[in-house]
């Protein structure tokens, strides 16, 4: 007789951003599946508000969330472990699992570095975009990966090699975490609201060069309000000295026409993508968020990129590319509405589509937990085959 499973989901980051991408697939696995126990795994204090906040969505759902443990001399020096540290002083709780599902790579060191058996390693994507860095050949070291689209499942199949059979095209979870309605403006004046969303990979960002300029110019041209939203990561990576706010000139702080937020939940939840009218980025995967209802974009190219063949900057063909602020960026923003509908909005449905699944509110995290199920039962049955053959 088969036993009973344990599936655990394992959020192991400093922010809550990966979180969104696989909690709903374990609440939702809970609920149809009861005969699972499935635990959320959270390695800080803003992981597990954060899922438990997704776990309202999920009425009746069956999962239990827990912080997992940290060292002595972490909780001794007030600072946390590297995501290293934590794999390797949980590696006996995360060695009871017979599936552990993870929205990032770094936990493929349960195989490459620990040698953890017997545990099945389970991929989620962490977001539907084009940059280079969301691929690598540790993703080859995973059981079974659920990706958003067809786009993620061919550039799997073509460039990282992996099998099929090993790939489920499932839909965007994250879709089923938060609310679809449009949040109340953050601005008093009537003007349209541009969100400025910058990557924190300084080869392919506009902050470094650009960033600055960007919000200088929004302060002088109050016409246009901006929500300043960068990767999460910007705040840790791109201003490690000091507070990224605190480094900003004051014509910018004080600008009633700026919302700045560089460390909130809701850089993850797209509040604001939700709420703007025009999206203003570089490599960001939240860009395919946006066009969930689709909208003017402009890219800033702040490296001279040569991007138009270039796979890694195909959404850059979804709207505006601009090299230069002064006049380019006033340009862009006049004549955002036309050329979008001109332009740039057949494109964006199309590559929406090619990004994500059709699917209706909650469809993809049942898609993903079915995933799941079929692989486990599947996997359970192939071991008690080979415990019934005779030695």
């Amino acid at each position: 007789m088969m036993s009973a499973l344990r599936v655990g989901f394992l959020f192991n980051h400093f922010f809550g951003h990966q979180v969104p991408h696989a909690a709903p697939i374990a609440f939702e696995l809970s609920r149809f599946a009861p005969e699972y126990e499935v635990v959320l795994l959270c390695s800080t204090r803003v992981e597990l508000n954060l899922a438990r906040k997704i776990g309202n969505q999920f009425p009746k759902h069956r999962a239990k969330i827990k912080r997992i443990r940290k060292t002595f001399f972490s909780d001794f020096k007030k600072k946390r472990p590297s995501k290293k540290t934590m794999l390797r002083e949980n590696l006996s709780l995360l060695s009871s699992f017979d599936g552990l599902v993870v929205p990032e790579r770094n936990s493929a060191q349960l195989v490459q570095r620990y040698g953890v058996e017997g545990v099945s390693l389970i991929h989620t994507r962490h977001g539907a975009g084009d940059r280079a860095g969301s691929y690598d050949e540790r993703l080859r070291l995973f059981d079974l990966i659920l990706v958003p689209g067809e786009k993620s499942r061919r550039w799997l199949l073509e460039n990282e090699e992996v099998e099929a059979e090993r790939i489920e095209v499932v839909g965007y979870p994250k879709f089923d975490a938060f609310s679809t309605k449009r949040p109340p403006t953050l601005f008093q004046g009537n003007g349209p609201t541009v969100i400025y969303n910058p990557h924190f990979e300084s080869d392919v960002s506009s902050w470094y060069r650009y960033g600055v300029d960007i919000l200088r110019f929004f302060a002088k041209n109050p016409q246009w309000n901006l929500i300043f939203a960068p990767h999460i990561e910007l705040s840790r990576k791109g201003c490690p000295d000091e507070s990224l706010v605190e480094s900003l000139p004051p014509d910018v702080l004080g600008a009633p026409n700026i919302h700045i937020d560089t460390e909130s939940s809701k850089l993850s939840d797209m509040t604001y993508t939700r709420e703007a009218d025009v999206y203003l980025g570089d490599a960001s995967s939240q860009v395919y968020e946006f066009i969930a209802e689709p909208r003017p974009c402009i890219f800033v190219d702040a490296h001279e990129t040569d991007w138009r063949d270039s796979p890694y900057h195909c959404h850059w063909e979804m709207g505006d590319v601009i090299k230069v602020i002064d006049g380019g960026l006033r340009e862009a923003l006049e004549q955002a509405d036309q050329r979008h509908g001109d332009r740039y909005a057949k494109v964006q449905a199309l590559k929406f589509e090619d990004a994500f699944l059709s699917s209706r509110p909650g469809e993809s995290s049942q898609r993903a937990a079915s995933a799941i199920d079929r692989f486990l039962k599947r996997r359970e049955k192939r071991v008690e085959s080979l415990e019934d053959e005779p030695i």
